[in-house]
């Protein structure tokens, strides 16, 4: 008998220990609030659903209880009962009170259905509220973006990020040292502290917005590109029933040719005058004068006076010189 009544003792008192505490959390000092709604389709995926809060629950004295064990957030369908998704808040500044950003995301096989008037639902966790307190916010057409190519739609989210970011930056009231976004001569981008925030408020967002990251992790394009003469052959045929066709014509007869000789001794000539000319009036500098005969080979190719084989002839020996001077192989 004493071994059951102590067996009995110690049990209750087991149960008085690890009883897992209610936690107590006050409302909130007026209700929470949206202050704005983002909505995207085709993100990752064809069919695929975002969508993004900036939201405020307001208290003028941080609560023990970090946020996401105090609230979650439910995304309700049109007829205000069946739950679609959950999501909870970053616990990053104030531990998640007062402005915050939530996300929900949707692969295309669980995906709702687009531009439809959902309800955004905030409710209290019955382990820190008694009664739990419930804040509805409905959503309307100008929350759902038009845009459908995910291209477009990455790069709209990522503007997105970078303008929540400015302003939770003045909502936060942060130092330099903690803001969320770097400006420098590419451009705006998350800083640290706002990659770490956002990657951790919105699951994914790298792959979702990598225009907001200053480094974009992608695949090369290694394709072989298809080479031909299409542009060539439109230069050569540009002047086709114009008297300098007709020009170009004569030359070819008077030099016994089928090609167009005559227009490159032309281009030739003036290079070359410009070159002696460079060393005759300015100096013996051999390599004075070469910039002004590149002049004439591009402007005379464009024209259809030289054709665009022997120009890139020309300048891929020209590389092959100075390299060969560069190295100093000859």
């Amino acid at each position: 008998m004493k071994r059951l009544i102590y067996g009995i003792g110690m049990a209750l008192a087991a149960l008085v220990i690890f009883v897992v505490p209610i936690l107590a959390v006050a409302l909130p000092d007026d209700p929470p609030t949206i202050a704005a709604r983002y909505a995207w389709r085709n993100v990752l995926e064809t069919g695929d659903f975002l969508l993004i809060i900036e939201e405020n629950t307001p208290y003028a004295s941080t609560p023990d209880v970090n946020y996401s064990d105090a609230f979650i957030w439910r995304l309700i369908d049109t007829d205000g009962t069946t739950e679609l998704g959950q999501a909870q808040g970053y616990n990053y500044f104030e531990s998640g009170y007062g402005y915050n950003i939530i996300s929900f995301y949707f692969a295309a096989a669980d995906a709702p259905t687009w531009a439809q008037n959902y309800y955004l639902r905030l409710s209290g966790v019955p382990t820190a509220f008694s009664p739990t307190p419930t804040y509805n916010f409905g959503m309307t057409d100008s929350d759902y973006s038009a845009l459908t190519v995910s291209a477009d739609v990455q790069a709209d989210i990522a503007a997105t990020i970078i303008s929540l970011a400015s302003d939770l930056e003045d909502r936060w009231a942060l130092s330099t040292a903690n803001a969320l976004v770097t400006q420098d001569e590419a451009g705006a981008y998350l800083s640290p502290s706002g990659q770490a925030f956002f990657r951790g408020a919105v699951y994914g967002l790298q792959a979702m917005a990598p225009g907001a990251f200053p480094v974009v992790i992608g695949n090369i394009n290694t394709t072989g590109r298809d080479w031909n003469t299409t542009y060539a052959t439109s230069l050569a045929s540009q002047n086709a029933g114009t008297f300098i066709d007709d020009g170009l014509q004569a030359g070819e007869d008077f030099f016994d040719v089928d090609w167009n000789l005559m227009g490159m001794l032309i281009i030739m000539g003036i290079g070359f005058g410009l070159l002696l000319a460079h060393w005759k009036i300015a100096g013996g500098n051999l390599w004075r004068g070469f910039t002004e005969f590149a002049a004439p080979l591009v402007i005379g190719m464009r024209l259809g006076l030289m054709g665009a084989g022997e120009v890139a002839l020309i300048v891929g020996l020209c590389w092959l010189f100075i390299s060969a001077k560069v190295w100093r192989v000859i």
